[in-house]
């Protein structure tokens, strides 16, 4: 990597805390089913602590054989120490069957092995008061969730964006990291988690969600939940700056840099360090590489990827490899709405004449989803990226605004997952979006204009 883009990586970086590690304890993994193959060998290989970090635990088989591979964890190592951290909303939604996260862990390990498993579920300061008690389930997980994917056995460490649920085990392609043999960087998202719990609800010992370590409520009392959680977050990043303080930084060596967003309180730093790597990457000379499953991108992100001075290139998932695409009820509509925020990006690029530099791409398999989020950046005359940005965050407005995100700024010249990627997607142009069936209707164009900040 060359000197002069090394040292404007890590000083996009420099409000969050740095790692440094080996090119050899890096690894991406490549599709669902190496994913879950991992997490099950993981958790059978792990000594002493397991954290778990989701949106959600499915109830499908596979993710009973999970939870069944961390009772054999705890009957192999009695100290064993399980932390989950799921999301409030989606967590305690009842599936057809009856059966949710929350039940799940408790009556597979919770109640069976309470000295060993703690579980706790985030719940958003964005939905509180009456619209708590009118908005329903599945509907009310719009106002914001716990969003962040941490996969921790021992010293090992993954992150990305895959939930614990079947889809993502089986045919919907994410990204995929494994930081292996690093106690400094799996302590850090091991108190990451922890503290993030100590102002979440706990499953009790009734299997009800009781109040959090901290006693503060996002629903009950929401402004000073807001205040103790920011300060929470920055006095966390503030002990882990000084901790990782006087790198000696070397253009031949890897770091990592985490990152966390937590918009409904007003921490920012994701946003201040994507900010400044995009700058930087979409200058002269620079190519931009990046994917987000749903284009419905900041308002600033997308005015400095579309003001850029070098090449882009952004690859979404086409309606069909969208999650929802042919639900019977009102989620339904929500590939046709991102459909049209993307028809909306791709005007924006055409009136900006920057149709020569920014380009779309689809993702599309057959039978396949796409929920894959991330950046990649080449310098000039360079063929390999000087760092990728993986992790929660969809560059989203929600993902700014809404949702707990974390991310993780990886110095590394890792291309082939990105070609991977790129090897299932056709380009974007307007043969494509005329086509039929991609046409919007004005109700889709009227709704994602009022609920432009939810998606």
């Amino acid at each position: 990597m060359d000197i002069k883009s090394f040292e404007g990586t890590t000083s996009s970086c420099s409000s969050a805390p740095a790692f440094r590690c080996q090119q050899d304890q890096v690894h991406f993994l490549k599709d669902p089913s190496q994913f879950y193959d991992h997490l099950m060998e993981r958790i059978g290989q792990a000594d002493r602590r397991i954290t778990i970090t989701s949106l959600y635990l499915g109830t499908g088989e596979r993710e009973k054989q999970m939870v069944e591979h961390l009772k054999e964890s705890i009957t192999r190592r009695p100290d064993m120490q399980i932390n989950i951290l799921l999301d409030a909303l989606r967590g305690t939604r009842s599936n057809r069957d009856g059966d949710s996260s929350q039940s799940l862990l408790y009556r597979e390990l919770s109640s069976k092995f309470p000295k060993n498993v703690r579980c706790h579920f985030f719940h958003t300061p964005k939905l509180h008061g009456i619209m708590k008690k009118l908005i329903p389930p599945r509907i009310n997980e719009i106002y914001g969730v716990q969003h962040m994917k941490i996969y921790l056995f021992d010293d090992n460490v993954m992150t990305g964006g895959a939930n614990l649920g079947d889809s993502y085990f089986v045919g919907r392609q994410d990204r995929y990291l494994e930081i292996r043999n690093h106690g400094d960087l799996s302590d850090y998202y091991q108190e990451l988690v922890e503290d993030v719990s100590s102002f979440s609800y706990r499953l009790g010992q009734e299997g009800s969600l009781v109040s959090s370590t901290l006693g503060v409520d996002a629903v009950t009392d929401n402004s000073r939940y807001k205040e103790t959680v920011n300060k929470t977050l920055t006095k966390f990043n503030e002990k882990w700056m000084k901790k990782t303080d006087g790198q000696n930084y070397q253009a031949d060596s890897t770091y990592l840099f985490p990152t966390i967003q937590m918009g409904s309180v007003g921490y920012l730093q994701d946003e201040r360090v994507v900010t400044h790597l995009l700058e930087k990457s979409t200058s002269e000379g620079h190519k931009c590489l990046g994917c987000s499953p749903y284009m419905n991108l900041t308002r600033k992100y997308s005015d400095i990827l579309l003001g850029a001075k070098g090449e882009v290139e952004l690859i979404t998932a086409s309606p069909e490899a969208n999650a929802f695409f042919g639900e019977k009820d009102i989620s339904g509509y929500i590939p046709a709405a991102y459909a049209e925020v993307e028809r909306r990006f791709w005007d924006r690029i055409r009136s900006k004449n920057q149709s020569e530099r920014v380009q779309l791409r689809e993702y599309v398999k057959e039978g396949w989803t796409f929920h894959g989020k991330g950046i990649w950046s080449l310098p000039p005359n360079e063929d390999l990226p000087n760092y990728t940005v993986i992790g929660s965050a969809n560059l989203g407005q929600r993902s700014s605004d809404r949702d707990l995100e974390s991310q993780l700024v990886v110095l590394s010249d890792e291309r082939v997952e990105y070609q991977h990627l790129r090897n299932t997607t056709v380009t974007v142009d307007e043969e494509l979006l005329n086509r039929q069936g991609r046409k919007s209707t004005p109700l889709v164009r009227w709704g994602t204009r009022i609920l432009s900040s939810f998606m």
